[in-house]
């Protein structure tokens, strides 16, 4: 699988912002069908988000859910059930959400997919956070429209803050769109959300603004 990737010396390059934040966009070329409608175990999307070779983030699909993993001590942004109920189901973030710590005036938290110790060790197979869940009524999810999941994931030189752009991808079976995703630079800076670049804007960004543009691929496709 592979994205386009820019590396832009300032945010205010796509939104008008003041800021000396380095932001990385990857842009997948057409969007990733997160879905699994015929098998019985749980396909697996690993994403490494910096491209520093580890997994990040595993999204994981199966007939009645699509989730997320949180690899190691990496976090995303959730939902809290009403007691006495724990967890909950991811976020589903708007436009221009500040993704950092702490999530100032919101009832949103951040969460491991591990709850009791917030590590996810390599070989556990546990570790999920709701997104897409069958009802009886059909797919339950916040992400009909195209909106954010905030994450925090561990870098080489420390905490960093990110995002992925998502949708839902079936309202009568678990599944969403995968747009892309985007993570601050500097360790433990916020992020604040904006849509990903489409590709043929990347190019257009490479053409007229100092700015670098490769080709990266995923650890992992499934």
């Amino acid at each position: 699988m592979r994205f386009l990737t820019t590396l832009l010396g300032a945010l205010s390059l796509l939104n008008g912002s003041q800021t000396d934040a380095a932001i990385v966009f990857h842009t997948l070329p057409e969007p990733l069908r997160i879905l699994n409608d015929v098998s019985l175990g749980t396909e697996e999307y690993a994403f490494d988000l910096d491209d520093n070779t580890t997994v990040d983030f595993t999204f994981g699909a199966d007939i009645v859910v699509v989730s997320l993993k949180t690899e190691r001590i990496n976090r995303v942004i959730f939902t809290p059930s009403r007691p006495p109920n724990l967890g909950g189901p991811v976020s589903s973030l708007p436009e221009n959400f500040e993704v950092g710590f702490p999530l100032f005036n919101t009832p949103l938290e951040w969460r491991s997919g591990d709850l009791r110790d917030g590590f996810v060790d390599e070989v556990q197979t546990g570790g999920y956070v709701n997104i897409v869940t069958v009802l009886s009524t059909g797919s339950s999810s916040e992400f009909n429209e195209r909106s954010f999941i905030g994450v925090e994931f561990e870098g080489d030189e420390g905490t960093h803050y990110g995002y992925f752009e998502v949708s839902a991808a079936n309202r009568s079976r678990p599944g969403i769109f995968l747009y892309g995703w985007a993570y601050e630079t500097e360790a433990g800076k916020p992020i604040t959300t904006a849509f990903i670049p489409e590709p043929s804007s990347l190019l257009l960004i490479a053409l007229t603004c100092p700015v670098m543009l490769r080709r990266r691929r995923s650890v992992s496709g499934k």
